[in-house]
């Protein structure tokens, strides 16, 4: 094979492209066929024998053409049907993705009733299921020690040829979205954004502790995270004992995980958090980055990416911007079981009488405060660091510098509410100042749990 390139305009050249296996360029073309976009053309080069009737085949099995795909060598015109829209073969060796007929995606109400695809690799493994209609089709585990990316995505492949499910058909991806193995996630998570930007279909991250087979009984998973550490996290249900939050706590001590539950994350589990995934919604493809662990990984990611080391860089406190909302959502639902919405941040980004603050390392965004006054009085609206970063004194710094403004306004007392059972943040806060007023019942949802009205008094005043 000698040359493959997507034609959009005649200026366009031909690309190298190396010696592959077999079931390498399989793999290849199929990855081709399910990222383009309708009315793409490839033009297929190279001796006869070279691989191009199985380029040509792997590229329409992506796209979602189920039935049997001649030669395009010597076809004139070969119109081949799929769920995307027709695929067309021409003269001469072009696969030409049609866009005349192809329908948009999005014609199902719920996606998640259709034919859905999960995957996960936070415990190291990297697992994958099909669902339809919530019912597992298909389940695969795969080992990730090396080669992950060469292993992974043949598997998911091999999976959905199981389930009878090309990747034209699918609805949604839903993803795990850590906290684990550095590696094994970066790769599922390139593959699942990857696929569901060219399929024009959501991608739905789902906390990975909680992909977990457990009783209705179980309140806490855990995750090795090696270093004497877990990956903690507490699972929220309805009366029924269904899922309907994850509060991720953290990478913690191992002493602090002694009363939690191994979690064993597969995608195969992932029909009891579908309620769950609703609940989420679909992530920003531009965004989203999987809940890594520790601050070190998320380091070696932003280094990677940058050319240049962050270590050492000081936590710095500054006003959030519109371009800042994806990564302070993405920490508010890997913090919160009832977490804020998109719309609810634009509109406190925009009042003015709410200020939010956030604490960044580098050019890394790991906390955010928010806080709402009005005269003589203000309140602490929402606060929350990166999992990874808690224990750091990152909140430390982020809600001294809230305190310090507010304090150079003189006079102002601060008021705000904490879970009864969050001990953590209420010795935070206490720290700065705050003490316990009160107690208002049943204040929080997903669980159902009293709040703890606590109050600072103003810079030099009593109590």
């Amino acid at each position: 094979m000698r040359g493959l390139a997507p034609v959009r305009d005649p200026g366009e050249v031909a690309v190298p492209v190396a010696e592959l296996t077999e079931e390498a360029l399989r793999a290849w073309g199929e990855t081709l066929g399910a990222t383009v976009a309708p009315g793409t053309i490839f033009a297929l080069e190279g001796d006869l024998g070279a691989g191009k009737t199985t380029l040509a085949q792997a590229i329409a099995r992506g796209w979602g053409v189920a039935s049997e795909v001649t030669s395009p060598t010597y076809a004139i015109v070969h119109e081949y049907t799929a769920p995307r829209g027709p695929l067309v073969p021409p003269t001469g060796g072009l696969v030409n993705v049609s866009a005349a007929m192809a329908p948009a995606r999005g014609g199902i109400d719920d996606p998640l009733r259709g034919t859905v695809l999960v995957m996960d690799a936070a415990a190291g493994p990297g697992t994958i299921a099909v669902l339809r209609a919530g019912a597992v089709l298909a389940d695969a585990t795969v080992e990730m020690r090396s080669m992950e990316e060469e292993r992974f995505f043949p598997a998911v492949l091999a999976t959905l040829e199981r389930a009878g499910a090309p990747l034209g058909s699918l609805d949604a991806i839903l993803v795990g979205a850590g906290p684990g193995s550095f590696t094994a996630l970066r790769v599922v998570g390139a593959i699942a954004k990857g696929l569901a930007e060219g399929r024009g279909i959501p991608l739905i991250a789902i906390p990975s502790l909680a992909l977990t087979a457990t009783s209705p009984g179980v309140t806490q998973v855990r995750l090795d995270a090696l270093r004497e550490e877990w990956y903690l996290a507490a699972l929220h249900r309805d009366a029924t004992g269904v899922v309907i939050a994850v509060e991720q706590l953290g990478c913690r001590p191992a002493a602090e995980g002694a009363e939690a539950i191994d979690a064993r994350p597969h995608a195969r589990e992932a029909p009891h958090l579908l309620a769950l995934a609703r609940a989420l919604g679909p992530v920003d493809l531009a965004a989203w980055e999987p809940l890594y662990g520790r601050l070190a990984e998320a380091q070696v990611t932003w280094e990677t990416a940058h050319g240049r080391p962050l270590r050492a860089a000081p936590v710095e406190c500054r006003p959030a911007t519109a371009d800042d909302l994806p990564a302070i959502l993405a920490i508010e639902r890997g913090s919160f079981s009832d977490p804020w919405g998109a719309t609810t941040f634009a509109e406190t980004l925009a009042s003015p009488t709410d200020r939010c603050l956030v604490a960044t390392q580098g050019e890394v965004l790991l906390g955010y405060g928010i806080v709402r006054q009005i005269g003589p009085e203000a309140e602490l609206m929402n606060f929350a660091v990166h999992p990874s970063s808690r224990r750091q004194g990152l909140g430390d710094a982020l809600l001294a510098e809230i305190l310090r403004e507010l304090d150079a306004e003189g006079g102002v007392t601060v008021f705000l509410e904490v879970r009864a059972s969050n001990l953590a943040a209420e010795t935070l806060y206490r720290r700065h100042g705050f003490l316990p007023v009160g107690r208002r019942r049943d204040y929080y949802e997903a669980p159902r749990e009293d709040a703890l009205l606590m109050r600072r008094a103003p810079m030099g005043g009593d109590d």
